[in-house]
């Protein structure tokens, strides 16, 4: 990107869970679920829930 400082890219409709984590240039599909409590993977592109 060419940026100093870049943070996750997150979908249409997703969703973050309580003290769920993403790491810089997590990318996370439009409709996904992320759980309280987890870390996300560096990426996932199709729409899911994940934890």
């Amino acid at each position: 990107t060419g940026m100093r400082k870049f943070g996750a890219i997150i979908g249409d409709k997703a969703q973050t869970g309580c003290n769920s984590v993403t790491s810089p240039g997590t990318v996370i599909a439009r409709g996904s679920f992320l759980m309280p409590n987890t870390t996300a993977p560096s990426a996932f592109l199709s729409e899911r829930r994940i934890g």
